[in-house]
């Protein structure tokens, strides 16, 4: 079974798992998320990254990823 992990890298606090059974729904909460915390939507910059589903930093320090795990 396949799961994707939003890892949530913010300097101001500690680094947050979140766990998706969705591919979609974990990139659309990783946006979500990343829009929330910016301070402007022109701070967005997503990348594409070998290895990673999504990734977008949204401050100079603050990132956030989208990567797939399988479980067994």
């Amino acid at each position: 079974m396949k799961i994707y992990l939003v890892i949530v890298e913010d300097t101001h606090s500690d680094v947050d798992v979140v766990p998706f059974y969705s591919k979609d729904e974990a990139i659309n909460y990783a946006k979500e998320t990343a829009e929330k915390y910016c301070s402007s939507l022109f701070d967005l910059e997503e990348k594409n990254i070998e290895g990673w589903i999504f990734f977008c930093q949204y401050t100079p320090e603050s990132f956030l990823h989208v990567i797939e795990e399988e479980i067994r």
